[in-house]
């Protein structure tokens, strides 16, 4: 699985550049949009760093990797967990990439407040949504390829989106209020659910790709 994750890491490197120019060019243009507020940084790049994957397989498609895949010696789950190793990796790298350009913001922009607590604290919000679209959107490339996967990813992130603030609507409607100290333990323990999620997914992704003809 080693050399499997890293033909994928030289694939991310390779599109590293403009990645990067990219992340610092949305990062500087939302210092100025969002009041103050510097947590965008680590979920906007934590989310951006997990479409990184996606890119993986659109190479993959192009060099027609799959079918070479299948006549080395590594099995069709060796396959699925580099994606999922890869995922692990990209998103644990964008959050903290994140954060770093929050400081640096705050450092530089005299317009900001540094406060490391809720730098900190956005972390795990960041590190959770990315690795929750991520792993949604393996299951789905391995279904139906990178292309169609892109349309179904947002609605697959959409729907759930919506799903959730209509619920709190509704409990809020009834009475129900979410407290701040509630809140925070939610989003605190939410890697670990994530985790847990991408777990089912991982599963799904190799039933799927064990099914799958090349």
């Amino acid at each position: 699985m080693k050399s499997l994750l890293l033909k994928d890491l030289y694939t991310v490197l390779h599109n590293s550049k403009a990645f990067l120019v990219m992340i610092v060019g949305m990062s500087f243009f939302l210092s100025f949009t969002t009041n103050g507020d510097t947590g965008f940084y680590n979920i906007f790049c934590a989310i951006m760093s997990s479409m990184l994957v996606v890119t993986t397989f659109s190479f993959d498609h192009l060099s027609n990797w799959e079918p070479y895949a299948m006549i080395l010696p590594i099995t069709r789950k060796d396959v699925v967990r580099g994606k999922f190793a890869l995922l692990l990796l990209v998103c644990a790298a964008g959050t903290v990439l994140g954060f770093v350009l929050g400081l640096l913001s705050c450092t530089l922009l005299p317009s900001l407040t540094l406060d490391l607590h809720e730098q900190v604290f956005y972390l795990f919000p960041a590190f959770s949504i990315s690795l929750f679209m991520g792993s949604l959107s393996i299951p789905l490339i391995f279904k139906f390829g990178a292309e169609k996967a892109r349309l179904l990813l947002m609605a697959a992130f959409c729907i759930p989106s919506v799903l959730l603030i209509l619920a709190l609507k509704t409990a809020e409607n009834f009475g129900v209020h979410l407290s701040d100290q509630t809140l925070t333990e939610v989003l605190a323990f939410s890697p670990l659910l994530v985790l847990v999620f991408a777990f089912f997914m991982y599963q799904i992704s190799c039933r799927i790709f064990e099914k799958k003809e090349l």
